[in-house]
């Protein structure tokens, strides 16, 4: 995670985690086709089709687990007082896509209106390179399935 910064944090944890070769076993989403609006989830043996809500429930998910690990780093002072910098611009962008935290701005619109906007929009560009990632690299996924012939579970 502090690698990463803005887009990047959640594109590069797609990588490491649904497009990684050294783990064939997490291939088990690929976009067919962007303009369908459909996912292909690898599920009991067999593809099956998905709304793109899933993308949706991916980035809730990085969210969530980066939130948690925030959360982990503070409880070690020392270690939150040395990071402290380069954590807070992550949080930042963990925030634009953190739909609990856009709820809680949406509570007072008029004060927050810029920022409600600016999450909005931050987490519609991330969705969408999302959604090109699992289409441009779904030959990597495919080619697991019919490579290793194994039970990927989604």
């Amino acid at each position: 995670m502090l690698k990463y910064i803005g887009k990047s944090i959640y594109i590069n944890t797609i990588k490491d985690i649904y497009l990684n070769n050294e783990k064939p076993e997490n291939h088990n989403i690929y976009v067919a086709d962007k303009s369908r609006g459909i996912v292909k989830i690898w599920n009991d043996g067999i593809w099956q089709s998905k709304n793109m809500i899933v993308i949706d429930q991916i980035i809730d998910n990085i969210v969530k687990h980066f939130n948690l690990s925030i959360e982990e780093i503070k409880k070690d002072n020392e270690k939150y007082e040395k990071l402290k910098e380069r954590i807070s611009n992550k949080i930042n962008y963990i925030q634009l896509c953190d739909m609990e935290y856009l709820d809680d701005l949406e509570e007072d619109p008029l004060d927050n209106k810029d920022r409600i906007q600016r999450c909005k929009d931050f987490r519609d560009l991330v969705f969408e390179e999302i959604k090109t990632l699992l289409h441009d690299n779904k030959q990597i996924v495919k080619d697991s399935h019919k490579k290793h012939k194994i039970n990927i579970k989604a």
